[in-house]
């Protein structure tokens, strides 16, 4: 198999329980590169009210790197304040500059340093860890990865360890190529009382039995229609207005007489007019684009541990919340979680054909960055508790 292919022959699967079975997954080729993403200071930005900015430029180092790879695909995954992804070696080079731009952009427009780590999967895969792709198909053809294994865990702690971002290329005066990126809906209120974000990682890594365990608890909290959790609630949606959505836009462009921002002006105006006076394809009745954001939307994933924006009743967020805190106090995982009104959204639209679109999804007032910060504080402590 030629390594840059990797990813795009690997076969997908489509029940998302099945997460757990390892037939869905295979080794990462050892000369790809990881790339972790975060911003440094999140918390703080996030807890002085800009978890808005913070979503985006997460969002936005999966979007560039991308743009920068044109058609081919690569295995990421979004977690609020930033992005794991793994880049094939023909297309490193030039995700490392679309990151670097995204660095210069993310400084000057939004006065958030984001950090980029570079780790090449040969010099962490050893021993029992292991870094194994699978690809969950989401529907028309869209995929989100997963991942397994513990090697991207390790990759993170070296990572904030040290500082191997001094290997992206020099400054550029390119612009980041933010193309396709859009934030232009408004908060998607909860329609049963609380979205949660969930972040849930077993103290094994290789402990699959447990993560089944969870989703079928899961599972039997919303009475065996897990599907009902999904935050996304169309008919609830409500786009900014015009103004706000330009506003928004011109943040991260240097010139807005420019042609690229003239172009984004155009396709932004057609886009929202079509929105409200409900123009094709925006409302046929195949429900393109509108009715597959719901479909697309990645709102449970598995990133070395389960991550997931769910809305549900406080009924079922007690119940929710008793049985991790059953499982941890058991040791058998740690887990955070943090509530809100609203989940937010942040598109990424290729083009308004099925498959062409994914919709990256978190919880309002820092959804999975607060949760990790409970999660963080658990495995502190554990590992305090392992040193006395």
């Amino acid at each position: 198999m030629n390594s840059n292919q990797f990813y795009h022959q690997l076969q997908s699967f489509s029940n998302f329980n099945e997460l757990t079975e390892k037939k869905h997954f295979k080794s990462i080729p050892k000369d790809w590169t990881i790339v972790i993403t975060d911003i440094i200071g999140s918390t703080q930005a996030i807890e002085e009210g800009r978890y808005k900015d913070v979503n985006l430029i997460g969002a936005a180092a999966i979007v560039v790197v991308q743009n920068s790879m044109k058609n081919q695909d690569f295995p990421s995954s979004f977690g609020g304040d930033g992005a794991t992804m793994l880049i094939p070696p023909k297309y490193s080079q030039v995700a490392l500059q679309a990151l670097h731009q995204l660095q210069q952009l993310s400084q000057s427009k939004f006065q958030l340093q984001l950090r980029v780590g570079i780790l090449k999967v040969e010099d962490v895969v050893h021993g029992n860890t292991r870094i194994e792709v699978g690809k969950y198909h989401l529907g028309h053809g869209r995929c989100v990865a997963m991942f397994r294994g513990g090697g991207l865990s390790l990759a993170e702690k070296t990572l904030k360890a040290s500082d191997h971002g001094k290997e992206l290329p020099a400054k550029t005066e390119q612009p980041a190529n933010l193309t396709g990126l859009s934030c232009h809906w408004k908060g998607i209120p909860s329609q049963h009382g609380t979205i949660l974000s969930l972040l849930i990682i077993a103290k094994d890594p290789d402990d699959m039995a447990l993560y089944q365990e969870v989703l079928q608890q899961l599972n039997h909290v919303f009475d065996g229609q897990f599907q009902a959790a999904n935050p996304v609630h169309i008919a609830d949606m409500e786009s900014k207005s015009l103004l706000e959505a330009l506003q928004h836009e011109a943040r991260y462009i240097d010139h807005l007489l420019s042609l690229f921002f003239l172009r984004r002006f155009f396709k932004i105006s057609i886009a929202f007019f079509m929105l409200k006076c409900h123009i094709p394809p925006f409302t046929n009745q195949d429900g393109h684009y509108m009715q597959a954001i719901k479909l697309q939307s990645d709102y449970k994933k598995f990133d070395e541990g389960l991550k997931m924006v769910i809305d549900c009743s406080p009924q079922q967020s007690k119940e929710i919340c008793a049985n991790l805190k059953a499982w941890y106090r058991e040791g058998r995982l740690f887990y955070g979680i943090h509530e809100s009104d609203n989940s937010l959204m942040t598109c990424y639209v290729q083009n308004l054909h099925d498959g062409q679109h994914i919709h990256f999804i978190d919880g309002d007032n820092g959804g999975y960055a607060m949760a990790s910060k409970q999660l963080k504080e658990q495995m502190k402590t554990s590992d305090q508790q392992c040193n006395v």
